[in-house]
Parts: C-alpha cells; sequence; structure tokens
C-alpha cells in the first residue's frame, strides 16, 4: 500500500472517532500551547482565539471530545530560529498521540528515542543531526528526514525496525543484515527507503509494502539478486533516479510464488528483457501494475494483465496498433482502468475497450473513437485520456443520441441484507464512471460491472410504488425513462411519413431487439423493421409504397406484450414532395424522384451544372459540379461512352482526371438507375487570343483584352474617332442608341428552356420585351433597376452607368475586362426557373435593330440594297467552336460584339457558349447558352468603333450622311436559374428617363 494512503487512512480513522466539531481546546492545554507557539513563531497557530480553533482541524491539529489535543503539527517560517524544542515543550499535552515537527531545530540528537509515552505517530522534517543507530521505540509510524546534509549514508539494521509498523526517510540508508537471523517478531509492514542498493527483504518476513527510490544515477547492479526475497510483499514500488537505464536481470522473472498486489517500476529501469516484460506470469493477486521507461517495441501481451484492476505502461516507447482486449482483458473482466499515455502507439480504439477507462493521451492514433468514448470525451474523470492524437471526431462539442447510449432496463433485486434493494442498470455505451449517472428515486452505483451495466442500490430503499426510473447522464446531457415493473405499453397515436410509422405512447423502450412491430394490410403481414426507440416513441419502416397497400392494423409486441390496435392513415406527408389527401397521390420536387407510383422522393434526380477546366495539351483533374444527392448506388461516369475512373464523389460534387484534348465531351453520369446526359468544355487555353491581334496599335494582354497605342480605340484599336451618341433607357426596359441618321434599338427579347436535343422546349418562353417596371428606390442616380414577375419566375435588370474617365474594371469567373466610360453594364437576372426536366438548361436571346432617324423618331428601316450587311465570327481559343468575337460591319462602320467564355454555375466557373441565331440587314438574333443551374452568371459585352477611313457629317454635305454606330458592352448574369444580360458601353452623353425616374 502507499504511504501516502496509509497516513490518510490512520488520520481518517482518528478523525472520526476523536474529532467533535466546534470544541474548545481544554483550558489546562492552552498555556502550553500558548508558550510552544510563541517560542516557535508558527503563524499557522500564532492567531487569535487560537484556543477555539485548533480543535476545528486548522493546520493538522485535533482535539478529542473533551478538547484535549490528540494530533499535533507544528511549522517554523524558517530554519534560521535560534531556539529548539525537547520533549519537555510537550509535556503538558496528556493525550496526544501524533506529532509532526516541520523546519523546527530540535536540541536532543536521540529525540526519537526519548518519546512522550502516548506518542504512535511521529514525523520529523529537520535541519538539525539526530541519530538512529539502535533499536527504534514503539511507533505505528515514523517519518525521519534530515534535511541538513541529504547525501548522507545511515546504516540501519533489520532489527531496528522490530517496534515500529511504518518507517518512511528521504535520507539514503544502507540495509545491513546484523546476524539476528530472521527475527518473525520483527513488526515493519510499510517502508519508503531511498538506497543505492535493493534490500533483501529476508529478514523483515512482515513487511507487506516497500516503496525504494535510488539516489540520482547511484545504485548498484550486483543487488538486483535480492529481488528473489519479494516474494511475500504486497505493494512494491521501484523508483530508479537519473539518466541511467538499468537492464532488468532475469531474477525478476524467477521469484517463486510471488503475493503481491501492486507492482509499480519507474524510470531509467530499463524493464524489460529482450522487449518483453520480465515477467511471465503475474500471480492473480495482483490488481494493480504500473511501469514507466519499461521500453517495449510494441504493445505488451494483455493476457498477462488479466487479472488486474489497474495496468499502467507510460512513456516506455511502446510503438505498434493498439489490440483488441476481447479475448485477453475481457475474458476476466476485471480490468476497470488502463494508462498508455505517452507512447507512439498507432491504429485505431475498438468497442473491446468500451467497459473500462482508458488513457491513450499522446500516442499516434487515428480514426473516429467509438461511441462508447466519443460521447464521455467532457466527462472530468476521463476528458484528458484522448488529447495528442489524430482522431477524426474529438471535440469538445459532443452530442449523442439514442442510437449511441441506450439504457435498456433496471433490474431489482429484493435481496434483505444491508441494502433494501440490490439494482443493476443495463444499457449500451454507458461508460465507465458510475459517478456520471444520476437518478430519480436516487440509485448509488458502486460496481461497474464491465459489460455495459452498473451495480449499485435505492439510497432510501425501495419503494413498491416505484413505477419508472429518472436516469440522466451528466456527461454527455441525456435522459432516459425506464419502467421497473414491465408495464405493457400504451399506444396513444400513429402516424406515416413515406414509409416510416411514428408510434407515440410510454412504456415503450430503447432496446430495439426486445420490440417487434407487424402491419396488416388486409392481404399480408408487412414487417416494420424499427429505426429509434424511446420510453415514449417508436419508428419503424416497412420499404413500400403507403398508399399501395390498404394499411389495417398494427401489431406491437415489447417484452412479450402484444398489442393490435386498428390503423387509420391520416395527415400523411412525404420527404421532399407533397401527397394530394383527395387523389391519394404524391409528388416529387424537381431534386428528387420515386422509383414506384407514389412511393417516397428519396432517389435524387441528379444534374451537372458545371465542369472546372484544365489545360488542353496535358489534361489532368476536373471537378464535375451539380447536385448528386447522397444516395449513390452502381455510381458510375461515362465520358465519350468510356466509363472513368472516379477519384472522389459526394452529394454536389465528382472528382475524376481526363487526358489532353480540346473541344467537348459527351458526358453521361449514371446513379440509382436514372442516367443523366450532356455536354461539358473541360479544355482551356492557357493563351487568350485578342481580336485581329489589335491591328497591330496595341499590345494584346493575358486577359485577351488589346491596350490600344495613343489615339486609337475599339476591341482592336482600329478606330481613330470615339464619335458623340445619345442614349435613352426606355421605360420599357430597352435601349435606344442614336447618333446623326442611325438608331440602335437593343433589347432582351426572351428566355426558353431548351432540352436534350437542343430544341425549345413547349410553353417555356418567357417574353422579356415588355412587362417591365421600375424600381424608384436605386440608391445611385448612375444605376436603374427594372423587375418583372412572369409564372412564378423573378426577372431583375440593372443598369450601370460607368462615369470614370479610366473606365471601370470588372473582374467575372477568373477573366478581367474593362467597360470604358460613358458605358452601360445591363445585369438580368433570373430566379426560381421551375424546369420541366433535369436535363433541360437555359438559352438567352437577345436582339439588335438598326434604323434611320428623321429628326427624333425612328421612320424607316435601314434599307436592304447595295450597302449590305456583313457579319463575321471568331474565336479567342483554338479548343472551342465559339462566338468570342462578333463583327458586323455596313456603311464603313463596324460593330464588335466580346463574349466570355466564362460564366459561373452555382457559384462554379465553367464554360459557355455563344451562338448567331438569325441575321439579316435589319437585325442581329444572338444566344447564350447555359447548363442547368441554380445560379447562374453570364458576361458578354459589345463595342463599336467607326473604321478609319469613315468621316463624319460635320465634314460631308447632307447627301453623304453616313450611319454612326455606337460602343456597347453587354454583360449577361443568371441568378437562381437567372440570367444577366448586360452592360451597352457608350463614349457619349446621355439621356435618362428621369421623369419616370424621380416621379
Amino acid at each position: 500500500m502507499n504511504l501516502n494512503i496509509y497516513k490518510s487512512f490512520f488520520f481518517i480513522l482518528f478523525f472520526i472517532v476523536n474529532y467533535i466539531h466546534c470544541i474548545d481546546l481544554n483550558a489546562i492545554e492552552r498555556p502550553f500551547l500558548s508558550n510552544l507557539v510563541q517560542k516557535i513563531n508558527d503563524t499557522n497557530l500564532n492567531v487569535a482565539n487560537i484556543e477555539s480553533k485548533i480543535c476545528d482541524s486548522i493546520s493538522g491539529c485535533q482535539c478529542d471530545s473533551n478538547g484535549y489535543l490528540t494530533w499535533l503539527e507544528i511549522t517554523s517560517n524558517s530554519f534560521s530560529l535560534t531556539s529548539y524544542i525537547n520533549w519537555n515543550d510537550f509535556n503538558g499535552f496528556s493525550r496526544f498521540s501524533s506529532l509532526t515537527i516541520k523546519r523546527i531545530n530540535i536540541d536532543d540528537q536521540n529525540f526519537i528515542y526519548n518519546p512522550n509515552v502516548n506518542i504512535s505517530f511521529l514525523t520529523i522534517s529537520t535541519l538539525s543531526t539526530l541519530v538512529f543507530d539502535q533499536h527504534f521505540p514503539k511507533y505505528q509510524y515514523l517519518e525521519i528526514n534530515l534535511l541538513s546534509n541529504p547525501f548522507d549514508i545511515f546504516n540501519l539494521k533489520p532489527s531496528f525496525f522490530t517496534n515500529l509498523e511504518t518507517f518512511s526517510t528521504i535520507n539514503i540508508i544502507n540495509l545491513e543484515y546484523d546476524g539476528e537471523g530472521v527475527l518473525n517478531d520483527n513488526n515493519l509492514q510499510y517502508l519508503t527507503m531511498k538506497s543505492s542498493n535493493l534490500p533483501n527483504l529476508t529478514f523483515l518476513p512482515n513487511l507487506r509494502s516497500l516503496e525504494f527510490s535510488t539516489p540520482y544515477n547511484n545504485f548498484s547492479q550486483s543487488s538486483f539478486s535480492n529481488l528473489l526475497t519479494f516474494n511475500k510483499v504486497f505493494y512494491i514500488t521501484l523508483k530508479f533516479e537519473g539518466t541511467d537505464s538499468y537492464d532488468f536481470p532475469i531474477e525478476f522473472s524467477k521469484i517463486e510464488n510471488p503475493q503481491w498486489i501492486s507492482l509499480s517500476v519507474f524510470h531509467g529501469s530499463n524493464f524489460n528483457i529482450n522487449g518483453s516484460i520480465p515477467i511471465s506470469k503475474l500471480p492473480e493477486s495482483v490488481n494493480h501494475i504500473g511501469i514507466m521507461f519499461g521500453y517495449y517495441p510494441k504493445v505488451p501481451d494483455m493476457k498477462l494483465f488479466q487479472s488486474c484492476y489497474a495496468i499502467s505502461l507510460q512513456y516506455s516507447g511502446i510503438s505498434g496498433d493498439l489490440p483488441s482486449v476481447n479475448n485477453t482483458l475481457q475474458q476476466n473482466k476485471l480490468t476497470h482502468y488502463v494508462f498508455l499515455n505517452d507512447n507512439q502507439i498507432t491504429g485505431t480504439i475498438d468497442e473491446s475497450w468500451c467497459f473500462m477507462g482508458l488513457d491513450i493521451s499522446n500516442n499516434w492514433l487515428s480514426g473516429p473513437l467509438p461511441d462508447c468514448k466519443y460521447c464521455y470525451q467532457n466527462d472530468p474523470l476521463s476528458q484528458s485520456f484522448y488529447l495528442g492524437n489524430n482522431f477524426t471526431n474529438y471535440n469538445s462539442n459532443v452530442t449523442c443520441s439514442y442510437e449511441q447510449i441506450s439504457v435498456n432496463k433496471i433490474v431489482i433485486d429484493h435481496i434483505g441484507a444491508i441494502f433494501d434493494s440490490y439494482v443493476v442498470l443495463m444499457g449500451k455505451n454507458i461508460g465507465f464512471n458510475l459517478n456520471n449517472i444520476l437518478t430519480y428515486p436516487e440509485i448509488k452505483f458502486n460496481q461497474n460491472n464491465l459489460n455495459d451495466s452498473f451495480s449499485g442500490y435505492f439510497v432510501n430503499g425501495y419503494n413498491s410504488s416505484y413505477d419508472i426510473i429518472q436516469v440522466r447522464f451528466l456527461v454527455p446531457g441525456i435522459n432516459f425513462t425506464i419502467s421497473l415493473n414491465n408495464t405493457p405499453p400504451i399506444i396513444n397515436s400513429i402516424s406515416v411519413e413515406n414509409e416510416t410509422f411514428t408510434i407515440l405512447g410510454e412504456y415503450f423502450s430503447y432496446d430495439k431487439s426486445v420490440i417487434s412491430i407487424d402491419i396488416n394490410n388486409g392481404k399480408e403481414i408487412l414487417k416494420c423493421i424499427v429505426r429509434s426507440c424511446t420510453f415514449y416513441e417508436i419508428k419503424c419502416k416497412i420499404n413500400i409504397p403507403v398508399f399501395e397497400y390498404g394499411l389495417s392494423s398494427v401489431n406491437l409486441s415489447i417484452n412479450s406484450h402484444n398489442i393490435v390496435l386498428g390503423l387509420t392513415l391520416t395527415n400523411i406527408t412525404i420527404a421532399n414532395g407533397y401527397c394530394d389527401e383527395f387523389t391519394k397521390s404524391c409528388y416529387c420536387y424537381s431534386k428528387w424522384i420515386s422509383l414506384y407510383l407514389n412511393g417516397p422522393c428519396l432517389i435524387p434526380n441528379h444534374y451537372l451544372s458545371s465542369s472546372s477546366t484544365v489545360q488542353s495539351s496535358i489534361g489532368g483533374k476536373i471537378t464535375l459540379s451539380g447536385w448528386f444527392g447522397d444516395v449513390h448506388n452502381n455510381l458510375k461516369v461515362l465520358l465519350n461512352n468510356k466509363a472513368v475512373q472516379l477519384e472522389s464523389f459526394d452529394n454536389e460534387t465528382i472528382v475524376l482526371t481526363i487526358s489532353a484534348g480540346v473541344g467537348s465531351i459527351d458526358i453521361t453520369i449514371i446513379q440509382n438507375n436514372i442516367t443523366w446526359s450532356g455536354l461539358i468544355y473541360p479544355y482551356t487555353d492557357s493563351i487568350i487570343k485578342c481580336l485581329n491581334d489589335c491591328s497591330g496599335n496595341g499590345i494584346c494582354n493575358s486577359n485577351g483584352e488589346c491596350n490600344c497605342n495613343d489615339n486609337y480605340f475599339g476591341l482592336d484599336c482600329s478606330s481613330k474617332d470615339t464619335g458623340s451618341s445619345t442614349v435613352i433607357i426606355n421605360p420599357n426596359g430597352s435601349t435606344t442608341i442614336s447618333n446623326q441618321d442611325i438608331v440602335y434599338l437593343i433589347y432582351l427579347e426572351s428566355i426558353v428552356e431548351i432540352d436534350l436535343k437542343n430544341n425549345q422546349v413547349p410553353n417555356s418562353s418567357i417574353d422579356l420585351k415588355n412587362g417591365w417596371k421600375i424600381d424608384h428606390n436605386s440608391s445611385s442616380s448612375l444605376v436603374s433597376n427594372f423587375y418583372q414577375k412572369i409564372n412564378n419566375v423573378i426577372i431583375i435588370m440593372t443598369i450601370e452607368n460607368v462615369q470614370s474617365n479610366n473606365g471601370k474594371e470588372f473582374t467575372f469567373a477568373g477573366n478581367q475586362f474593362t467597360v470604358s466610360k460613358d458605358g452601360f453594364k445591363l445585369s438580368l437576372s433570373v430566379s426560381d426557373w421551375n424546369y420541366k426536366s433535369n436535363l433541360n438548361t437555359l438559352q438567352i436571346q437577345m436582339s439588335s435593330d438598326v434604323s434611320l432617324t428623321e429628326g427624333d423618331k425612328i421612320n424607316k428601316y435601314i434599307d436592304s440594297g447595295s450597302d449590305s450587311t456583313n457579319v463575321e465570327i471568331s474565336s479567342n481559343s483554338n479548343n472551342l467552336e465559339n462566338v468570342n468575337y462578333l463583327k458586323i460591319s455596313k456603311s464603313g462602320k463596324t460593330l464588335y460584339g466580346r463574349f466570355q467564355d466564362k460564366m459561373l454555375s452555382d457559384g462554379r466557373s465553367t464554360t459557355t457558349i455563344t451562338k448567331i441565331i438569325s441575321k439579316d440587314d435589319k437585325k442581329v438574333v444572338i444566344s447564350l447558352d447555359m447548363p442547368h443551374c441554380n445560379q447562374c452568371l453570364l458576361d458578354p459585352d459589345f463595342s463599336v468603333i467607326i473604321n478609319s477611313d469613315f468621316k463624319s457629317s460635320d465634314s460631308c454635305g447632307k447627301g453623304n450622311k453616313k450611319p454612326w454606330l455606337i460602343p456597347v458592352a453587354v454583360t449577361v448574369p443568371v441568378v437562381g436559374c437567372a440570367l444577366i444580360i448586360a452592360a451597352f458601353l457608350l463614349r457619349n452623353k446621355i439621356m435618362y428617363f428621369r421623369r419616370e425616374k424621380n416621379r
């Protein structure tokens, strides 16, 4: 037994027997105490009214029921006192039996040999010189710590201890055989010593506890042979101080018939033989073994410790995976605590460790903690047990459900002995801390049975009126209600959602294994599989459509109690969809699908909305983004009809690798017997080409924009004149751009849904030419807002005027572009688009009409005679046949349109395609295609320049008037299945419908 435990035990014993609260010191002893306190200047006792306090457990002092001092502890604050004490200073205390002296000088070297006759417990820590060179007087407990020279060696003989029960010292002693043979009357039972030699315990036949330590780096290995005499000691602690290591001898494994109860070996001992614990078999009496710095290459075979209550193998360099203990420690079910902290153990913790406390801190373990450990991370008894590892679910915000922890039943055994009733609580993952569970009525648990059950007793006795027990786990904070009397269950209501039945009532169970539920539809008995259960609720699932069968009754069986209840289905709900109670039909929302009539909408109706890109010359890893759900049965992806290896996938992304290539790829995604098909454009060039290589009048930057030389303008730096124009933003949402004789009317024509064959879905088109309303709450005079709502689709258009002399830069989907001064950015947002199919996509259609003017009115269209319109398209990449640049030439003027090849689909960059739908001398219609998306953003832009040979009307006669084209930029974002068609760049003065905006 550890000596501190021994001392504490006697202290508590004397406290119970002798101590009575609020007793004053007897008047006879008061002057003696006062003189002693003044002499030694004990500040703990030199306080006012000490006679009323000293018996109240102050500073280790105690009194008996009559106020006589029984325990006295005196302490000096300094060793520099000139006064000394001796036994005469204690003659006035007639009944005290325990004396502790700390840091006080003693004037008698033989002080320990002349005790007051009543002293049984003597503890001395002093700088004074004392001798102990003969048989000690009779003490139950003697502790001597001479602090003046801790390195002095004292030679003691076993016969000196004949009259002692306990001896302890921090000084170095040499225990010498004295030639008196084995003294069977030697009463020494507990020894704490420091020595360079292990003692020969043959001469201490009654010794039961040895706490041995060495001086720093000073130990004689030859004394290991004395280990053979350690067979009768119950409690052994060996501490090898210092940095030296000692290879343990084979003698340790040869000790005959050891009677050990506890064995602890610490510090630098190399407590191993060839890497193994130097004990082939522990006696069944051992309930604790502790080894520190034992140095083992792997976790020792736990069979060796099957009889141990506690096992400690700390700081021992143990490596390798943590083993299961199903066939070792769990065989005898005696081990309550295992300490393996501060090693190098790897692997995971399996459920065989659930029933005991396991300190595995500061190792290399990984993976998830099992529920039996995870749920109790915040238990004060074990909250540090898992620190310093790489557990994937280790955190302080722990929540656990009835699926992870349960109390299945409480069994009462009326034994009529010490307690009225013996109680056993049984469950799953209930932990190992007996004090973590509170109950009402109160149960005191005092035994962990190491099989997910605790034993205990009713604190106030059992009462036959007890019907249920309320149980609370303090950590993680979960409550249970348990029936004591196996009361039959009571059903209050039954409801159904999809195929899941919810039964509400009382006296159910947390144990699924004791619950059976049958659903009778009049044709057959359907087994309802229990998914969760508590005292008040059961959820079960029949795995078939609800409305397809005429359900008529429920048969519930719990713990052999059977209940049959007629069933009428009402208030039926379905996840990811809705049901019509009148028609008894169910419908799924757009992201979900059912595999059979009126079944639950639990299968993801998956689709692809975007693809990341890689360089066409090398290929690489791409991410497919969209909606794939959480059910991925037989998931596979085909590219150009060839299956590819998937690297990872979740509900929104699929990651795979493609080889080098160009252009588009046919893609098919199959899962849950559902097929989705479409196109992706995963290739990109590292260099973006500029239009016409900037005509030799500028430099092409990495964004595909021309930085024009001085006095050159336009997308390809081909113009030397910016001209002057007028822009009118009309209340119907269109924009009129005019200059001299020519007028452009630019407007959004429609949004349409496109099917897999590139056909327009019937009745899907939304006309955008009319219906706009103006929002008068704009925060800036440079921004105009329009909106409309059509068939629950909300459409918002914003036109922003750029007035900065340097223009305004925009960043979109990783691309940068500039809108010049007097330009406009038009954005269109379309949200809440309800697709007819998850295979369908959206398309924006946009038009530009051209006419001549007479005064301020549009009077006729441009004649389509000899001055025809020429339309050219080009790409900024070698990979795609995409319209990145649009060039329209007529009457010496050229209109340029630039279309970004990137868009944002649900916040992710992907490739978009622009095409010419139709063109003639009066009108050009452009389409911008987008994937199936919830949030889409498109950003094309336009500009107009004047040919270098064009002459304005200021320098020509009226007969030579030519149309003037206007710089235009368009940006098209689409939000929430949404498009944004934007910005008309204008280098001119602007007219707003201010009357409309300011009305």
